[in-house]
């Protein structure tokens, strides 16, 4: 089906060594039955062939540009490169690992079409395992509405009860791009901003594959595993800026304490994997961090869950939860 009288939509591909997953990822975007597409490709500078594989599919359709970062930066930076190049009245992003129906972005622009209000037109998101191959569909929370406020929208995304992929309308992706000072979490931060300056989000029933594998950035434990306690407090104070509603961020506040107690555990299970300047890096950020709880601003039922609960100080906390860890990976 053609589109040229159609809003153009920006893809935004960032990849850094994709060389396995590029292809498919490509060929589904260039499948799409909607065509009025800006496709644009940023090698986060790749070791592997990710960037011959990207140019070679420019050369046979013009609506490809590959750009290249400078340095290694994080997909975050790298979507922020093409941002600069965007030109779509929309913009989604899809990961080299993942992949699109091939009506998936002709469905989403039938909503847009339809409901001028829609500022973000979320896909149908599959879960993808890709060692096993098994599918299943992203378990949307139950709470969530076919047709939702921004505000609504921000508020399950928080722990994210429904998910963000899908198509932004320009001017707020330009005014909430990735968050660079985020770390791994700079793109989910912007997303929640997003969708919260939104007059109204839709699903769609156009599918997304999202590729679920041990590869991924989130999933290798090095020093950006680590991200996750400066990027939630960044999420934490522009939520608080920008006026959210309350009880969204007392839900950032217990998802966030969650991922802190997850953070302990991660550290908890492989602290000997870091030099011992990495250790003290790691306990300063948490420290940090934890300073930062209040237990006011937590659930009481969270705040004092047994074996989790709010301590003086970090060290007095960090003891109780790694008996918690030992205890359970005992009795398991």
């Amino acid at each position: 089906m053609e589109h040229t009288s159609s809003p153009i939509v920006t893809i935004l591909t960032p990849a850094y060594n994709a060389e396995r997953f590029i292809c498919r990822c490509l060929d589904s975007l260039l499948a799409q039955t909607y065509s009025n597409l800006q496709i644009i490709v940023i090698d986060d500078c790749s070791t592997d062939t990710t960037h011959l594989l990207a140019n070679d599919y420019a050369q046979r359709d013009s609506r490809i540009i590959v750009m290249q970062t400078e340095r290694n930066s994080g997909a975050s930076a790298a979507r922020n490169t093409g941002l600069a190049a965007a030109t779509g009245e929309y913009i989604t992003e899809v990961d080299a690992d993942d992949w699109l129906a091939p009506d998936a972005i002709e469905k989403a622009m039938a909503e847009a079409a339809e409901n001028t209000e829609t500022d973000f037109i979320l896909y149908h998101t599959i879960l993808v395992d890709e060692k096993t191959g098994t599918q299943s569909p992203y378990p949307i929370e139950r709470t969530a509405k076919h047709v939702m406020t921004g505000a609504e929208a921000c508020h399950l995304s928080i722990g994210w009860g429904i998910h963000g992929w899908g198509l932004c309308r320009a001017e707020i992706y330009r005014r909430f791009p990735c968050q660079t000072d985020a770390g791994l979490y700079g793109d989910e931060n912007s997303t929640h901003l997003q969708l919260l300056h939104c007059r109204e989000v839709r699903l769609s029933a156009g599918k997304h594959f999202y590729s679920v594998n041990d590869s991924s950035v989130t999933h290798v434990v090095n020093m950006r595993r680590f991200d996750i306690l400066e990027g939630r407090m960044a999420l934490r104070q522009q939520l608080i800026k920008l006026g959210a509603q309350h009880q969204t961020i007392i839900r950032q506040n217990k998802v966030r304490w969650t991922d802190f107690i997850g953070v302990c555990h991660l550290f908890w299970l492989h602290s000997s994997q870091f030099s011992s300047a990495e250790r003290a890096q790691i306990w300063q950020r948490m420290e940090k961090a934890y300073s930062t709880f209040r237990f006011s601003e937590l659930p009481w039922q969270t705040a004092l869950k047994p074996r989790y609960t709010i301590m003086p100080t970090l060290t007095m906390f960090y003891r109780q939860v790694c008996l918690t860890f030992l205890l359970k990976k005992f009795f398991s």
